[in-house]
């Protein structure tokens, strides 16, 4: 509880506490998924070494297995000692579908990162870190 003084910044816990509240109170008529703030640690450490990337570091996770109905899937990163953002994967469940088939569709992934952009607006800039993936 110490975290929720003031003036004090918000550790792992906190962040799964709320999120998780906050995600349960979501309308269930979209199929999504909270992720552990534990995930994106263990994601990073296990791809530190690119010849070397460590799987089953990450599979306990289990982020994609039995999640390919998912719309969207929630991941809280914590990028250093004192910030928070949060990706958000879409698509994952239509590119499943019409992967099969031939068809067109990709999966999304986009960053809210209100830091990145308080301090563009200030630079009368804009930014919104978006990325389509598809995968073959």
């Amino acid at each position: 509880m110490q975290t929720l003084r003031p003036r004090e910044w918000l550790n792992d816990e906190i962040i799964n506490a709320y999120s998780g509240l906050s995600f349960n109170s979501i309308d269930r008529n979209y199929n999504m998924k909270l992720v552990s703030t534990f995930f994106y640690p263990a994601l990073r450490k296990a791809i530190s070494v690119p010849d070397d990337i460590d799987y089953a570091a990450v599979q306990k996770w289990d982020l994609l297995r039995n999640n390919y109905d998912q719309d969207h899937i929630f991941i809280p990163l914590h990028t250093n000692q004192h910030h928070w953002s949060l990706a958000i994967i879409s698509g994952v469940r239509a590119y499943v579908a019409a992967y099969p088939h031939g068809g067109k569709s990709c999966i999304t992934i986009t960053t809210l990162d209100s830091l990145a952009s308080a301090s563009a607006e200030s630079q009368n800039q804009r930014i919104f870190l978006h990325f389509n993936m598809v995968l073959a």
